[in-house]
């Protein structure tokens, strides 16, 4: 599984929602993999927005 950063997804996705063009087409501008991967990315940012593009870091909980 590919893993793309948070930059990437969020210029994707911006330009998707400026009309830069669709999922095929941002999906070969920007090097993805396969347009569902855009489709899905615009998707969870229109349900959850800027949260859904951030990572989930994983690491040790801390515990106070």
């Amino acid at each position: 599984m590919v893993k793309y950063d948070d930059e990437l997804k969020l210029k994707v996705i911006n330009a998707y929602l400026r009309g830069e063009g669709g999922y095929i087409t941002l999906a070969k501008q920007f090097n993805i993999g396969h347009r569902s991967t855009v489709q899905r990315w615009v998707r969870t940012y229109k349900k959850i927005g800027i949260d859904s593009i951030c990572r989930k870091k994983k690491g040790l909980a801390v515990f106070s």
